[in-house]
């Protein structure tokens, strides 16, 4: 999912910020068999502003294949760069509310104890990850996912639906 502003720069083009979670703490995905509700249980968590924030809008989602994922390889060492796992979250606003269990995370593996420039090497080795995403023809329209189903959201946000007060 693509939300503006962060996940784009001004040339609409995927920016690397909106990678990095996938060495820091997973990157979050959405399965294909999550239904609209679903979808629009995890969207509206991710559109929630501090009240007075610009609000966030669904620029798209991107498409990906776990298995291309999983295929990606460390440089110069026969070893997966990158795992998914199928996980069940709790809604970020509304702890409550069913978890929503079409949910997964990527995360890149990380290189051993001692290992030389460890923290530069991870951050290029994510670059398979950010190369392989920004590919224009993964980028699916909001207005044209799933029937533009979730354009109403976009609406919503902008009439400043999704606000929090800061604690």
């Amino acid at each position: 999912m693509i939300i503006l502003p962060g996940d784009f720069d001004h040339l609409e083009s995927l920016t690397f910020t909106s990678v990095e979670d996938v060495y820091k703490k997973g990157l979050s995905v959405v399965r294909a068999r999550a239904t609209n509700e679903e979808i629009t249980d995890l969207a509206t968590d991710r559109l929630y502003v501090v009240k007075g924030a610009e609000p966030r809008t669904i620029h798209g989602f991107i498409e990906i294949d776990t298995v291309d994922v999983r295929a990606m390889q460390k440089t110069n060492v026969a070893e997966r760069l990158f795992c998914v796992y199928d996980e069940t979250v709790k809604r970020k606003f509304d702890p409550e509310a069913p978890h929503v269990p079409t949910h997964a995370g990527i995360f890149q593996t990380h290189f051993p104890a001692g290992e030389e420039d460890k923290k530069a090497k991870t951050k290029k080795e994510c670059e398979k990850l950010f190369n392989y995403l920004r590919d224009p023809s993964r980028i699916i329209k909001v207005d044209k996912f799933r029937n533009g189903g979730f354009m109403t959201l976009n609406e919503s946000s902008k009439d400043g639906k999704f606000t929090y007060e800061k604690q």
